[in-house]
């Protein structure tokens, strides 16, 4: 993630390169999906590979505030699934480590490569109030 193009928050470009020492996927285990300035709940629901590139398929969770914070970085929360189930993302592990969001193009049914980043191993909400 490139900060001002991808990203806007320093804190995500770190965690989008934190790849040294993370655990490989499994299915059920927690991620943490990367925006431009907040970050999602979810839950590996695949894993599979695109050519020789390792890939999964996200489950976003139900991120429920449990804390009385108001407009304050500390933030804690409960995270649940869906009841109807969350929306799913695809994500690829690239040769150097990073996780890259990608989507198949409906025309030639090929896979594309996006910007955003994920974390493998944690599962983390946070809501940046200043944007």
């Amino acid at each position: 993630m490139k900060i001002g193009t991808q990203t806007a928050s320093f804190i995500n470009n770190i965690h989008a390169r934190s790849t040294n020492g993370q655990p490989n996927p499994e299915v059920g285990m927690g991620v943490t999906m990367l925006g431009w300035t907040d970050r999602y709940p979810g839950r590996i629901t695949e894993v599979f590979t695109i050519g020789k590139l390792t890939a999964i398929a996200v489950e976003e969770m139900n991120a429920i505030r449990t804390d009385n914070g108001g407009f304050t970085e500390a933030q804690t929360y409960e995270y649940l699934p869906y009841a109807d189930g969350g929306n799913i993302s695809y994500y690829r592990q690239d040769a150097t480590g990073y996780w890259t969001k990608v989507y198949r193009n409906p025309e030639t049914n090929r896979w594309v490569k996006g910007t955003k980043g994920l974390i493998i191993g944690q599962m983390e909400k946070y809501y940046d109030f200043t944007f």
